[in-house]
């Protein structure tokens, strides 16, 4: 009888240690997940949303623009008018 019970004790106590190995590593796989999105965050944020291409771009349109409107006010200067 006592065999029993020893058996008994054992099996809930192997499945309690498989249930927190379980949590175990289903945290320890959370925290990889959550540094790597941490990770991610950071490059996005070193790279900028959209890798500052854009503004980069708009900033050099406009910059030509400038330039054009200039050699358009310097030739209506040139010719009197």
């Amino acid at each position: 009888m006592l065999g029993l019970l020893d058996f008994a004790v054992l099996s809930f106590d192997f499945g309690v240690l498989l249930g927190q190995q379980l949590r175990f590593f289903l945290h320890l796989g959370i925290g990889h997940l959550q540094l790597f999105g941490q990770g991610l965050a950071l490059l996005q944020k070193l790279l900028g949303a959209h890798g500052g291409r854009d503004r980069i771009e708009h900033d050099a349109d406009t910059f030509c623009e400038l330039i054009q409107k200039r050699d358009v006010n310097f030739g209506k200067l040139v010719e009197g008018g």
